[in-house]
């Protein structure tokens, strides 16, 4: 699978931003590779958490709604309330991983890349 990116920006204190899920394959178990990259603006850092649920508003049987999935930290605690880059994997993957800015001006980029015998 190709690596799949999103970004969030915040400009001057618009408050929490999320970016778009990545949704993962559950046929392709692992490891998914999981890397922030941070430009900051003048001003206070990027302050962002990678965030995962293994909800599923997709799933034909038994979808959960958007509003009603459940949104856990990272276990990597570098990648929670972080203001510097990092990287990590999973060991399985999640369904959905997002990006969450909390603070500071300038843009955060997720990227992941999940591999795997079967999707790759």
């Amino acid at each position: 699978m190709r690596p799949a990116v999103v970004y969030t920006q915040n400009a001057a204190g618009l408050g929490v931003q999320i970016s778009e899920w990545i949704y993962l394959d559950a046929w392709c178990p692992g490891p998914v590779s999981v890397q922030v990259a941070i430009y900051n603006a003048p001003g206070a850092p990027v302050v962002y958490t990678v965030q995962q649920t293994l909800d599923d508003c997709t799933d034909p049987a038994s979808p959960v709604p958007p509003a009603s999935m459940s949104w856990w930290n990272i276990g990597d605690v570098n990648l929670v309330n972080s203001t510097v880059p990092a990287q990590t994997y999973y060991a399985a993957a999640p369904r959905f991983v997002r990006l969450v800015q909390t603070g500071g001006t300038g843009i955060a980029q997720l990227t992941v890349a999940q591999n795997g015998s079967i999707c790759s």
